[in-house]
């Protein structure tokens, strides 16, 4: 003991040389030493070199830690960088099992003009629920993406009486890139391959699907 004491008098009395050492030390003294050293509880913590030394080093790790997190934090609030740790464990959105499609129809050069209501051929759009089974998942965890939900609402619109019934409205042979997507804030969707969770398409909600023609 009396070995380890007089290695940290050393240390101490080497670092005692320097003029920053010695500011350090008074700050360290004034803010961390008397404070403890006025409760009994904490008194032990700087009673001897050794403890004093291990306290104060835990202090500033202590503060190294607080303001590494608060600069970690600070720049991803800001989008300077993005969190290391969502690399690591990354939080998997719940799958999107079903959802309600509200789907009409427009000329492409109708969709075109700003001014006045859209021109839409149905009075009042069809709403269709679609399920998606398991095994309709894209993936077990992420569920289906917008592609699969494209092609189910193709096919399905394609056979059905409405669009044989307005079949001669149309005048062209439909295709599944005819079929617009949008979110209930009517921003459309992009991307096939996005899982419907990912583009915040939860389940039960309503899509809005435009077909072009």
């Amino acid at each position: 003991m009396n070995a380890i004491q007089d290695l940290i008098r050393t240390v101490e009395d080497v670092l005692l040389q320097s003029k920053l050492m010695v500011f350090l030390m008074a700050i360290n003294f004034k803010y961390i030493v008397k404070p403890l050293t006025k409760y009994e509880f904490t008194s032990h913590l700087v009673a001897y070199p050794q403890s004093r030394f291990i306290t104060i080093g835990l202090v500033y790790l202590g503060l190294l830690l607080a303001i590494y997190e608060l600069g970690l934090n600070l720049g991803v609030k800001l989008g300077l960088w993005k969190n290391p740790a969502h690399e690591v464990f990354k939080e998997i959105p719940v799958h999107c099992a079903h959802v309600y499609v509200s789907i009409n129809m427009i000329k492409e050069e109708d969709s075109k003009i700003k001014s006045g209501k859209p021109k839409y051929l149905l009075k009042y759009p069809i709403v269709y629920h679609f399920e998606f089974s398991p095994e309709e998942y894209a993936h077990e965890e992420y569920g289906t993406d917008l592609k699969f939900l494209k092609s189910k609402v193709y096919d399905w619109f394609s056979s059905s009486e409405v669009f044989l019934h307005n079949k001669d409205s149309i005048k062209k042979d439909l295709s599944i890139n005819d079929l617009k997507f949008y979110n209930k804030k009517r921003e459309i969707l992009v991307g096939d391959d996005e899982y419907l969770c990912d583009l915040g398409i939860a389940t039960g909600e309503t899509i809005f699907c435009l077909i072009y023609y």
